[in-house]
């Protein structure tokens, strides 16, 4: 952030007697968490003219440090929802670039990295140390969006000195709205409970049960959320306000990438441009089971209609996305937790013709997340050290001269059926809110649409 030095330091001061306030009440629930500090109020303007911010200067405690103390502070209070939600956009509009001096600014970018990351700091780290590996990472533009305040993830972030890196913040978060919706309102209904006995205790959202007659689980319904309000807050309010031009990869906390993994990404654009010009998205991961085969398919390419193998790794830009977009409505109604079962919906039903993915074979992304959302009695590290002996024997294999396009599919996969998890009408329509993040209203938190 630029700001004149004087107005700075005593945005900072203020900042700093909040959270002086924030802690003497940590104790003490209140409503005016939020509304003390108004960030709008404390700051003028940014220069909307300036194509990036300034990193703070080493030794000098920074504004983003007591922004994200803040942030830390204030997640589990109850506050107001409007000023908890400017707040977060506030701090997104006004993110940092940090190591912008080091790597020449934006302008200089050749690939965008989005990264959607929770609390899982073991696998961030592991993801970080594999993207340090990369001789190409200098040129990059890392962007991690946050769905939750996590002081260790923080620190890995603020660690990085090999890339220019952005953070921004999901303002719907069930951290802060963990009593109301989008979080768990206790008057909702229970995931689990049949309808006809919702219907009888009169719980919040009995009338709108998923295609399997449950109800919605918002730690399920956040991942959704928080990837499409990402991307589309990304492309509008990072990549056209800086007017970059460049290819996008989506990675998470839980994946790893190889390093030759840029490598053979323009090894794949060249095949695209040349063998397979009706390839619409590129993916770095694949699904497989093993990697028994993972050598000897370091050079190979395959072909096929994307579908659920291909959703690690994908490789896309404004053009494909702006396509995504405008089926936002399908996105946004289809019922299933799954973002990314979500966008396959809408290559096979809203798009002339389904996509076709080209991917290597031996995957550059690869996923490690043994526990998450889905798995708790697990070991963390056992893919992690699976994939770590694998890129040891693969070594002198990965960087190929020649890359070729060796499996081809023909036959096009059957859609899947929903998953379910999205049947409430509050989820629906807080989707459509988030297509346009930076041109939409604030959600209504007294709006009742289960009527």
């Amino acid at each position: 952030m630029i700001f004149h030095k004087k107005t700075k330091l005593a945005g900072l001061v203020l900042i700093l007697l909040t959270l002086y306030c924030f802690h003497r009440l940590s104790n003490v629930r209140t409503q005016k968490v939020i509304e003390v500090v108004s960030f709008n109020q404390l700051h003028e303007s940014p220069n909307t003219s300036q194509n990036e911010s300034k990193p703070q200067p080493e030794g000098e405690t920074g504004l983003e440090d007591a922004k994200t103390e803040l942030l830390g502070l204030s997640v589990n209070a109850t506050v107001n929802p409007i000023e908890a939600i400017n707040s977060l956009n506030y701090l997104n509009l006004h993110h940092d670039v940090y190591n912008s001096d080091t790597y020449g600014g934006l302008k200089e970018v050749s690939i965008i990295l989005i990264i959607q990351v929770h609390n899982r700091a073991n696998y961030l780290k592991l993801l970080i140390d594999s993207l340090a590996n990369v001789p190409e990472i200098n040129s990059t533009l890392l962007i991690f969006s946050h769905d939750i305040y996590d002081k260790d993830v923080e620190a890995l972030i603020k660690g990085i000195k090999f890339a220019q890196v952005i953070q921004i913040r999901y303002p719907y978060s069930l951290q802060i709205f963990h009593d109301q919706f989008p979080g768990a309102d206790p008057l909702d209904c229970d995931a689990s409970i049949a309808k006809e006995k919702a219907e009888v205790v009169r719980c919040k959202n009995w009338k709108y049960p998923d295609t399997y007659g449950h109800y919605r689980i918002p730690t399920l319904s956040q991942i959704k959320h928080h990837w499409w309000w990402k991307m589309n807050y990304v492309f509008d309010g990072i990549i056209d306000r800086y007017d970059l031009n460049t290819n996008v990869l989506l990675l998470e906390e839980d994946h790893v990438v190889t390093p030759d993994v840029f490598h053979v990404l323009n090894k794949l654009i060249a095949l695209r441009d040349t063998e397979c010009r009706d390839c619409g998205i590129i993916s770095l991961g694949l699904f497989v089971r093993t990697y028994t085969n993972y050598i000897r398919d370091i050079s190979k390419v395959g072909r096929q209609t994307w579908f659920g193998k291909h959703n690690t790794g994908i490789v896309l830009n404004k053009e494909l996305w702006n396509e995504f977009r405008n089926c936002s409505q399908l996105f946004c109604e289809f019922d299933d937790y799954n973002w990314d079962w979500s966008l396959i919906q809408i290559s096979y039903k809203c798009f002339e013709n389904k996509l076709i993915a080209l991917y290597p074979k031996a995957p550059r992304v690869l996923h490690i997340g043994d526990c998450g959302v889905h798995t708790h009695k697990c070991s963390s590290q056992t893919s992690a050290l699976k994939v770590s002996a694998l890129f040891q024997k693969a070594n002198h294999s990965f960087y190929p001269e020649n890359m070729a396009i060796t499996e081809k599919f023909s036959k096009v996969p059957k859609i899947s059926k929903p998953n379910g998890g999205w049947g409430d009408v509050r989820d629906r329509a807080l989707c459509k809110l988030n297509t346009h993040p930076l041109n939409s209203d604030t959600w209504d938190f007294n709006a009742n649409l289960l009527t």
